[in-house]
């Protein structure tokens, strides 16, 4: 007897016998694991029942809606995949760890067109015929077959909804082959679409692979080296972010002539929010160790990690961030794609080539969202009649203003960087994205992993204008090593704001000082982590919870024991945001959120002030910028070289080229520097402006120290020669036909020599560069 947990009806299950697992789904959104031994399959049933014990649950994976279909799809990994189907009109993906026995939420696909979902048909046609993947259910009133990989409607019935008893059948080509019936008034009536096999016209082809219907505001290229083999991979893949909330990876064959060969659907924000920017992590750093003497190599210090996760993040409106991380699969498993996982519309992956990794894909990883007023909130109007009997003068009506803004407020993040940190000693990885939201507030945030803790760190300021571009620096140790003095990694900030100005900030301190409070309290051993995303119908993914570092950790008998906060960190500045099962034992300690205002105002977060404003650099809004290593031009120049190279609505490109020696430390050869080295031992070094670099607004640009690639909204790439002192001249341009472009990435081919450059706005468009031997540019 297998009995749900929740005390919930089981409305469907599935069996693996291979795995020995059952699992259920009930009418609360619930999903159950059970153990299913073989010699249960030849159980007598005379034999008195026995109660199977429960191996693992997940709570709400549909929120409160039914469960509705659960598919078992066995991997020849440590992990099963299971795929289930929902009364939120949601597809949930999970996998469960056969050695763990635990689930695991890995992506959601929400059908806005179909209120309910009750099973997913998978066509495995035969010879030459496609795989098709179909989602079954309703609307209101109607019966619905919608096609997965087209993403369009194939059948719809009126029959009354859900609720009548029904029953269908596809055949081999389902968009000719389809049968329903369904009782309505007593009576059984039957709906038959059914070509024979020899009659049947052929379907309609596409010439273009599917894309994104709205403005592409940010792509980013996925490096290669994130692939399963990147050295049998010819293909190129191009994470982008839409204003129609989606994410999605579109690969570009550069082996074959340069054609588009492929676009998956990676996933959407929370409501279909639209995406605003981009960024792909592609690798993690350890943790320097300060207390390590220069004895001690640098490669010991400061390495890469060789188990390097990779994460996407995608922000955009409503200050909604994901997190999604890479799980590459190997080429062998590219027939199945379409059944498996999240490329659900994946039908063009056949056209590319058998060597590319077309199987690259993205898993939800963790979704960030400021919390919302609790339902005893007081009425926008009410707010204000309160303000206004207050009068100007009265202080205690000001907390007000910030309710009343909340509750009218359309906030949206507009730019977002991010990297990725591994302690040493705890294993634990930690992933701090600094986000840049429209109200002019930049805030540092940790993804503490594997638990998938948010944790509010530290507000940048002063910001008196919006940052529309962030950009980081991290600094190897090594890189400015005096004598015998170790001076540890550091980690800067560059942003680019609406009145031209471009800010540096130094985290370092902050980052050290927050990555040892994490390796001492152990929030994660203590709190429950997000599972699931939230969407809007139903799901809600759980109770949301806030809670401070502080407090996160069991206190018994020593109410009044404090943490360490010698690093410059306040112990009680960082805030994490828990959305889904909260562990029955921590109940008692969850802190209250009906005083919270935003996610920046949830606690006391620690400022960070600037270590460098350059004012005036444009003469209206930073639109972009790119931040790069240049060739040492002194060996009396301590610290490595970078360049910042930004572009406005000025038309303007600027370059000052920089170093980042010690803190400590000053250059005795100030000869050549513009300006002074400061508190934190930067010097500027040389700046160089093209004031008309376009014919229009500078809309995307990057560099590499040795080249640089600009578009704007005059619908062309320039190319410039950059030269050591930070000048640059323009060597050729070309022009595309993407309109309105928004943004602009490149990828540096080190074999061949070539740069892809990617640029988006309404449309995508690639175009490649070969430098000095071949001067032209070729357009794909």
């Amino acid at each position: 007897m297998f009995e749900s947990p929740f005390g919930a009806r089981i409305m469907c299950l599935d069996v693996s016998l291979q795995d020995e697992i059952l699992i259920t789904g009930d009418k609360k959104g619930n999903i159950a694991a059970f153990p299913f031994h073989k010699t249960l399959a030849a159980h007598d049933s005379s034999e008195a029942q026995q109660k199977i014990p429960l191996r693992d649950r997940f709570k709400g994976a549909h929120g409160i809606s039914s469960v509705t279909s659960v598919q078992i799809i066995t991997s020849a990994s440590d992990h099963i995949e299971i795929h289930t189907t929902g009364g939120d009109g949601c597809i949930c993906f999970f996998k469960y760890g056969r050695n763990v026995k635990k689930f695991e939420f890995v992506g959601m696909r929400q059908l806005k067109e179909l209120g309910t979902i009750q099973s997913i048909y998978a066509n495995h046609a035969s010879g030459n015929q496609l795989v098709g993947t179909y989602a079954i259910g309703f609307t209101s009133a109607d019966f619905i077959i919608w096609d997965l990989e087209n993403d369009t409607k194939l059948v719809q019935i009126s029959c009354g909804g859900w609720r009548c008893p029904y029953s269908y059948y596809l055949g081999t080509v389902p968009e000719y082959q389809n049968c329903f019936a369904f009782v309505k008034d007593h009576s059984i009536h039957v709906h038959r679409h059914w070509a024979p096999a020899q009659d049947r016209k052929p379907l309609p082809q596409v010439f273009h692979t599917q894309f994104h219907g709205r403005e592409v505001h940010s792509l980013c290229f996925i490096d290669p080296a994130s692939y399963s083999h990147p050295e049998k991979s010819a293909d190129l893949w191009i994470a982008t972010g839409c204003e129609d909330g989606t994410v999605r990876l579109t690969g570009y064959s550069a082996s074959s002539a340069g054609r588009w060969c492929s676009s998956k659907l990676l996933g959407e924000h929370v409501g279909g929010l639209a995406v605003r920017d981009t960024c792909f992590i592609p690798k993690t750093y350890t943790l320097a160790d300060k207390s390590r003497n220069s004895s001690v190599s640098s490669a010991d210090t400061w390495v890469e990690n060789k188990d390097t996760t990779y994460i996407l993040i995608s922000v955009g409106s409503k200050q909604v961030l994901t997190a999604w991380i890479l799980e590459p699969r190997i080429a062998e498993n590219n027939k199945q794609v379409c059944s498996s996982g999240l490329d659900l519309d994946t039908k063009q992956g056949s056209e590319c080539s058998d060597n590319s990794d077309s199987a690259v894909t993205f898993q939800w990883l963790s979704t960030h969202m400021p919390p919302k007023l609790g339902t005893k909130r007081l009425k926008a109007d009410h707010v204000k009649l309160n303000f206004e009997e207050g009068g100007k003068g009265n202080s205690s009506a000001q907390p007000n203003l910030a309710i009343m803004d909340q509750m009218e407020n359309d906030w949206r993040y507009l730019s977002v960087t991010a990297f990725l940190l591994k302690h040493p000693a705890t294993e634990l990885t930690v992933c701090f994205v600094v986000v840049a939201c429209s109200d002019a507030t930049v805030v540092l945030r940790a993804l503490l992993l594997p638990s998938r803790l948010w944790f509010d760190v530290a507000m940048l300021v002063p910001q008196a204008s919006p940052v529309l571009v962030l950009r980081h620096i991290v600094v190897a140790s090594s890189a400015h090593c005096e004598g015998d003095v170790y001076n540890g990694d550091r980690y800067i900030i560059v942003s680019g704001s609406t009145d031209g100005t471009i800010t540096l900030w130094d985290l370092t301190d902050t980052i050290h000082g927050f990555m040892q409070l994490v390796s001492e309290t152990k929030p994660h051993m203590v709190i429950d982590c997000q599972k699931r995303p939230k969407t809007g119908r139903g799901s809600q993914g759980g109770r949301r919870r806030w809670r401070s570092l502080a407090n996160s950790s069991v206190k018994k008998g020593n109410e009044q024991a404090l943490l360490p906060s010698e690093n410059n960190l306040n112990t009680s500045a960082a805030a994490v945001e828990i959305s889904h099962g909260t562990p029955g034992a921590l109940e008692n300690e969850v802190i209250s959120t009906e005083n919270t205002v935003s996610s920046t105002q949830s606690c006391d977060v620690p400022e960070v002030q600037p270590l460098q404003m350059l004012t005036g650099v444009h003469q209206s809004g930073v639109n972009c910028l790119h931040v790069s290593e240049m060739e040492r031009q002194s060996c009396s120049m301590p610290g490595m070289s970078y360049c910042i190279i930004s572009g406005g609505d000025d038309q303007a490109v600027q370059c000052f080229v920089f170093t980042l020696g010690s803190p400590q430390a000053c250059s005795t050869n100030t000869s050549n520097i513009i300006s002074s080295p400061d508190k934190g031992g930067l010097q500027i070094l040389d700046q160089h402006t093209v004031p008309s670099a376009h014919g229009s607004a500078v809309k995307g640009i990057w560099t590499d120290g040795a080249w640089a690639f600009s578009t704007g909204l005059d619908q062309r790439i320039r190319c410039w020669k950059m030269s050591p002192s930070g000048k640059f001249t323009e060597h050729s341009h070309v022009i595309i036909s993407v309109p309105e472009p928004e943004t602009l990435d490149v990828f540096h081919d080190r074999g061949s020599g070539k740069y892809h450059i990617a640029v988006a706005g309404r449309g995508m468009q690639m175009v490649e560069f070969s430098p000095p031997e071949d001067d032209s540019m070729k357009i794909a």
